[in-house]
Parts: structure tokens; sequence; C-alpha cells
């Protein structure tokens, strides 16, 4: 079995921040915050091996420190949820992924009001 669900240097200090459906983008700090407890109880049924449901992952992630944000390679963290970019997301995408398959996530550069989108991938 895999241990990078052991690594918690992932997701630390990226520069980026989540939104999830329903509510507004988490604070742009380098301090983790408490998810709503609706998503902290979909990240518990999804590490429990339960497929979700697009509203129930990330709405999009928002770099707010982009020279933070080009040093995390292609596996991040969006909220409490593992997300893949570049050449990672590329390879995953031709396997099927099963039941809950992959979620597109939009990646905004810098602020969330004048950004611009690209793809990436939660699961």
């Amino acid at each position: 079995m895999s241990s990078v669900l052991d690594n918690y240097d992932i997701g630390m200090k990226q520069g980026a921040r989540a939104k999830f459906y329903g509510h507004d983008w988490n604070p742009a700090s380098l301090t983790i915050p408490t998810e709503p407890e609706e998503v902290y109880q979909a990240s518990k049924r999804h590490r429990e091996g339960f497929a979700l449901q697009r509203s129930e992952l990330p709405e999009a992630i928002a770099v707010w420190d982009e020279k933070r944000f080009n040093k995390v390679k292609d596996i991040f963290m969006a909220g409490p949820f593992y997300a893949v970019k570049g050449r990672l997301a590329e390879t995953l995408s031709q396997f099927d992924l099963g039941e809950g398959g992959d979620n597109p996530l939009h990646h905004l550069q810098s602020r969330p009001r004048n950004a611009l989108s690209r793809r990436i991938f939660s699961a």
C-alpha cells in the first residue's frame, strides 16, 4: 500500500486556498483552516473508500503565493483532499479510476476575482 497519505509535507504552506460549494473561500493563510463540518465528513467518507459527489469536493483553488505554489509538485492538497496536476494528471486520466473517477477542479492563478483558470483534478 502507498504511504503517500503518511507524507504530511504535502499541502504544507503551499500558498493556495480552497473554495467548497456553498461556502466562502478559505482565508489566504499558511495556517490550515478548520473545514466546515460537511467537508470534514466528506473527507472522512473519502478516506474510508467511498466515492463522493462532485459537490462534496472542492469547487476551486486559488493561488495567493505564486512563489510557494511553484514549488508544489504534481500532487498537492485542495482543502483536505489530494489533487494532481501536470504529468501525473495526464497519466492518471488514461486509467479507469472507478466509481469516483477524476473530477476537474478549477485552479485560479492569483486572486479569485481576476484569475485565469486551468484544469487540475482531485480524486
